[in-house]
């Protein structure tokens, strides 16, 4: 008899002592107990095996769908903030500007909130200049309409 380890070959030694009997008789009488009740339904067993493998590989594949357009949508976010930001980085723009809510959202959830946080907060690319040129010129447009103030700690909503 062949077991996986040493431990499952001693636990059912010690059962097979209690029930006074060889560890072979043991294995023997188990494997007619388990036929006699009906016995294990091998077919019905690979079956449901099987159906759990391709559960796990649909599983799999949604997931993989999900991320891929979890990516997605962040890449169209993000392309929407900087064309919201862009009106921000025309010095000479005409018209009416909005600013970014998730942005006052930040500034008026913290007391202070340096531009790096911020950035973090906003999920903005470090890489990503033009975006952070954009919020830095919203943050300076709310300065100036005293809606918030850079402190030594760094931006503090102001109203």
């Amino acid at each position: 008899m062949y077991l996986d380890s040493l431990d499952q070959k001693e636990e059912w030694t010690e059962l097979a002592d209690d029930a006074d009997m060889s560890l072979s008789q043991f294995v023997q009488s188990c494997v007619e107990y388990a036929i006699a009740q009906g016995g294990p339904d091998f077919l019905e067993t690979g079956e449901a095996a099987e159906e759990i493998q391709n559960l796990n590989e649909r599983i799999q594949g949604q997931k993989n769908t999900l991320e891929e357009k979890d990516m997605v949508i962040e890449k169209l976010r993000t392309e929407l903030k900087q064309h919201r930001s862009e009106p921000f980085l025309e010095e000479n723009f005409e018209g009416k500007r909005q600013f970014d809510t998730e942005l006052i959202e930040v500034l008026q959830e913290t007391e202070t909130i340096r531009s790096e946080a911020i950035f973090r907060r906003l999920n903005v690319d470090s890489q990503n200049v033009e975006l952070i040129q954009g919020i830095e010129s919203q943050l300076e447009r709310l300065e100036e309409y005293g809606l918030v103030e850079e402190t030594v700690h760094g931006w503090r909503w102001v109203r």
